[in-house]
């Protein structure tokens, strides 16, 4: 199932909790744009990172093709939903400057972002946490999504009660950054209530991955050593060799 559901404020880092205050969304210690602050020069450090990634990879490959032209950097992520957060619609304007604005303008310097206020206000419901592992009930690492009105209906969330105490989850998505450094699911991988979900989430592995090289990778960016790697087209698990 493809659909365009949800964004991520990204150059994420991990987190260990989700916790908000509907009084005060946005500013309540969850940062849409990763798991913590992130200045201007790092995020420059993971794009180069990542351009590094990926003209190595190609040029592993012998595409030479490819390298005539500069690859574009960023992620993919792959995981379950957490509960979904709604923001209401008075809330969404600040919530676009204080939060989306600000991690674009590092991910891109002086440049404007590519979702307008207007298209953030009018179309995003709220959002979730993206879970890449848990131990349910103690601790998970996790990415902030933002989620599309019309995308609600479509996506498998666990109540909030449930999903605070117990680290229930919902629907295996991927999500993939954007210009603006912003991840959009642009897909569900499996559906959480299918009879067949264990076979099919067994096709996937949960983590941040390069959206060039498909090789998973650290906070840094740089590929993690032993670490998965995935088809980037069809988000599958690529077998060892």
């Amino acid at each position: 199932m493809r659909i365009t559901t949800a964004v991520v404020i990204a150059i994420s880092l991990s987190i260990t909790a989700c916790s908000t205050n509907p009084a005060n969304p946005g500013h309540d210690g969850i940062h849409l744009w990763g798991g913590g602050t992130v200045s201007t020069s790092d995020a420059q450090k993971i794009k180069d990172q990542l351009t590094q990634n990926a003209k190595s990879s190609t040029a592993k490959a012998g595409a030479q093709e490819a390298l005539d032209s500069e690859p574009v950097p960023g992620t993919v992520v792959v995981g379950n939903v957490g509960s979904l957060r709604a923001l209401d619609v008075a809330a969404r304007p600040d919530f676009y400057k204080k939060a989306y604005v600000v991690g674009a303008q590092k991910w891109h310097p002086g440049q404007p972002t590519v979702m307008t206020e207007s298209d953030f206000t009018s179309k995003v419901a709220g959002y979730t946490g993206i879970v890449l592992w848990s131990v349910p009930g103690v601790i998970s690492s996790r990415r902030t999504v933002a989620v599309y009105e019309a995308d609600v209906p479509t996506i498998d969330f666990p109540s909030q009660g449930m999903a605070s105490f117990w680290g229930t989850t919902g629907d295996l998505v991927v999500a993939r950054q954007n210009v603006d450094g912003v991840y959009f699911i642009n897909q569900v991988l499996c559906k959480k209530s299918a009879a067949d979900y264990s076979k099919c989430e067994d096709q996937f592995a949960r983590g941040t991955f390069d959206q060039n090289t498909g090789e998973e990778v650290g906070n840094d960016r740089a590929p993690k050593s032993g670490g998965a790697r995935i088809d980037v087209t069809t988000f599958r698990t690529v077998p060892k060799i």
